[in-house]
């Protein structure tokens, strides 16, 4: 099948990526490896908009993670499309809507605002393992897919012509790049069971050594503490974390769940017969609940490759354009600072100052767009080759830098990065059309 995309704005021309069927190429064979968040929703959407034999291979032996998860405006709108799911389907997974992500205590202490989302347009907060098990249910007996538990580890032996990885995790060798201006790389979770919701924001708390999410599900709150493993201990976390449940009146339980986790994305995301997607690709942080996003723009890009005939080339540069996007945008919150000096925070700010100062010295396009949006001006989406044709960059729109830039209080700190004006000039990136010789259809 050929694919092509249009995007559809929300009130806040929010994207939505559709894919539309329009016309009939040689049948393939594809092979989804995985069967986490990220390898059901690429099952779904493969599976709804080609006319592909799918092999869906996981390891039964390898359990999904159980705490709870957040979206942008995004998934919610594929579960729509890929799966015909409502809101009916969802309350029964036990989720929530997502109304937008509280902040306290960054930048500066009593420091409170919200990133709010657009009247009539949600996220969603869901339970990981129950949604995973749910969408498997209904896909597991499509006749066009075969299920197959195996631990796959040699994909030249796989029998397709192409293979969707979305499982386990890559080495953490020279074959990545590492994202070590991210600060964190470990989490403390605990679940806090309530009998019903009682915010709808997603919460992301400035702490001493780090910061604090949290999810409301309708029936727990997963209360998630991001620090630095090399900085501070567990011990001074779980004793920190008390605050916010004394605060939120929530009520610890005994499920808990500790880990660490690398920053780091592929130098090599897509090729003609394998692409990596989930963790198997990329992983930076939980701040802003970009994963699923990206996840879900490199499933389009996937497509693009293999039915559209998207140079390589096209699809890695776009890849690494997000992946450097929604990196900055997050290094934002750490730039401002928080409530508290602590060796994390100082430690924290510096890495994220020397990288956003970057961006401005070599007029990058987010440092551009940037600028351009302290302007008053729309981000300029023509900065970026095709397969980023949306309304939004790193994840936000323009209204959500607006809302987060000055309530974060570095409005003046950017700006005083361009004194030399370089970031107002026009971005000197080659015309993606004029370097390929010709417009190539994207869906996105």
């Amino acid at each position: 099948m050929v694919l092509t995309g249009q995007t559809i704005g929300t009130n806040e021309k929010a994207a939505l990526r559709i894919f539309d069927l329009c016309g009939v190429t040689m049948r393939k064979k594809l092979s989804i490896v995985g069967r986490g968040t990220v390898g059901c929703l690429a099952t779904a959407q493969f599976l709804k908009y080609t006319d592909v034999d799918i092999d869906w291979i996981y390891n039964p032996k390898v359990m999904p993670a159980s705490v709870g998860e957040g979206t942008t405006l995004l998934f919610p709108l594929s579960l729509k499309n890929a799966l015909g799911l409502s809101w009916s389907d969802l309350n029964a997974l036990g989720a929530t809507p997502k109304t937008g992500i509280y902040k306290e205590d960054w930048a500066s202490s009593g420091n409170k605002f919200t990133h709010s989302f657009p009247c009539g347009a949600t996220g969603l907060h869901f339970n990981a393992t129950a949604f995973q098990n749910y969408v498997f249910d209904i896909i597991k007996g499509n006749p066009r897919v075969n299920v197959i538990e195996d631990n796959v580890s040699d994909y030249s032996k796989v029998d397709a012509d192409h293979i969707l990885v979305c499982a386990g995790s890559p080495k953490y060798d020279d074959g990545l790049i590492k994202h070590e201006e991210i600060p964190v790389n470990a989490a403390f979770v605990t679940q806090c069971y309530w009998d019903f919701p009682r915010f709808t924001d997603t919460l992301t708390i400035a702490r001493p050594y780090g910061w604090v999410f949290g999810i409301p599900l309708q029936n727990r709150c997963a209360i998630g503490y991001l620090y630095n493993k090399n900085i501070n201990t567990l011990g001074e976390i779980k004793d920190d974390v008390k605050h916010v449940f004394e605060k939120y009146k929530l009520e610890p339980s005994e499920t808990t769940n500790s880990l660490t986790f690398n920053r780091y994305s592929r130098k090599i995301n897509f090729t003609n017969r394998i692409i990596y997607n989930g963790n198997s690709s990329f992983f930076l942080e939980p701040l802003e609940a970009t994963t699923l996003c990206l996840a879900d723009t490199f499933n389009s890009h996937a497509f693009n490759v293999w039915f559209n005939d998207v140079p390589l080339s096209i699809a890695n540069d776009a890849y690494a354009r997000d992946i450097s996007d929604v990196k900055a945008m997050i290094l934002l919150h750490y730039m401002a600072g928080s409530a508290f000096d602590t060796p994390f925070w100082e430690h924290a700010k510096e890495k994220a100052t020397t990288f956003i100062k970057s961006l401005f010295t070599k007029n990058d396009a987010f440092a551009y767009n940037v600028i351009r949006i302290l302007d008053g001006k729309k981000i300029d989406l023509d900065v970026y080759n095709a397969l980023n044709k949306t309304d939004d960059m790193g994840t936000w729109m323009d209204t959500s830098f607006k809302t987060n830039i000055h309530n974060l209080k570095i409005d003046g700190l950017l700006r005083s990065y361009n004194e030399d004006k370089i970031c107002t000039k026009r971005y000197s990136k080659p015309n993606w059309k004029t370097h390929y010789g010709g417009a190539i259809p994207y869906a996105v």
